[in-house]
């Protein structure tokens, strides 16, 4: 009989929920590296760096994304650690036969607007502005937003 092809491999282990590669090697990764769902798998088992291993692979495009939603790097650096914390309480609800990547940019999105919900609410006064009983009485404050 005929060795399946790799496709067809492929095909039946995602539906499996064992991601793989066309090339049959086991990795959804074009570098090698383990799927992303793998890591999860992985994660929830308690095995090695997994976790680790998705902040690092996901940081740049994330942030990239963060930075361009909440326009504050600061902000956006928040929104991150807060994303991942999330994917850390919520990891055992993720569906594997799924992608991890549009999972994560949703809760990153959620996150990236409840900081820019926060920075709204939050006003400051501005340090120069006189805070009262001076000449005239003038109790005047000025506010601003942080950005």
């Amino acid at each position: 009989p005929r060795e399946p092809k790799p496709l067809l491999a492929a095909a039946e282990a995602a539906l499996l929920g064992e991601p793989q590669s066309v090339n049959g090697s086991g990795s959804a990764r074009p570098d090698g590296g383990e799927s992303d769902e793998r890591l999860v798998l992985d994660y929830r088992a308690g095995k090695g760096p997994a976790f680790e291993m998705l902040v690092r692979r996901h940081h740049d495009d994330l942030m990239r994304f963060l930075i361009r939603l909440v326009g504050n790097r600061a902000v956006a650096e928040d929104a991150f650690q807060e994303t991942f914390l999330q994917i850390h309480q919520s990891v055992e609800t993720f569906d594997t036969t799924r992608r991890f990547k549009p999972w994560l940019f949703t809760i990153a999105a959620n996150k990236g607007r409840d900081a820019l919900r926060r920075s709204a609410r939050r006003r400051t006064l501005d340090l120069s502005a006189p805070i009262g009983g001076g000449r005239g009485g003038n109790q005047a404050v000025s506010y601003t937003h942080l950005t």
